[in-house]
């Protein structure tokens, strides 16, 4: 899923890497613990998607998450 996402959003299709992201977020979150490097990586690419779109708040809420897990 995040390669698909990852694909989208180097092609500004935000919308669509947005959902993949967050499905990935759940799958990852769920199987490796919130706290997994991996589910930390996919919150910071979510954040990028996030701050293209021009959803700043949205993107340091993400980026705070990420913080808070460290």
């Amino acid at each position: 899923l995040c390669n698909l996402a990852d694909f989208y959003h180097e092609r500004g299709r935000e919308s669509a890497a947005e959902s993949l992201y967050a499905r990935a977020l759940a799958i990852l979150e769920k199987s490796l613990g919130a706290g997994n490097p991996r589910v930390s990586s996919v919150w910071m690419k979510l954040a990028e998607v996030y701050r293209a779109q021009g959803r700043e708040r949205k993107a340091r809420q993400a980026k705070a998450g990420i913080n808070s897990l460290r």
